[in-house]
């Protein structure tokens, strides 16, 4: 939509081994845009990885 300056994307699946995941990514534009990312999951691993994927 126009003169919208934020979007939000929601993820959910399933990383290998059958570890749930969720992924909150919110991007705002002003002079550029800036992403924050947000990962969920019970084990460490698969947040790391998302995490290191994207920064």
């Amino acid at each position: 939509p126009e003169n919208k300056n934020s979007h939000a994307l929601y993820l959910a699946g399933v990383y290998r081994g059958g570890c749930d995941l969720l992924v909150r990514s919110r991007l705002a534009l002003a002079d550029g845009v800036t992403m924050q990312v947000t990962v969920r999951s019970k084990e460490g691993t698969p947040v790391d990885v998302i995490l290191a994927s994207v920064g």
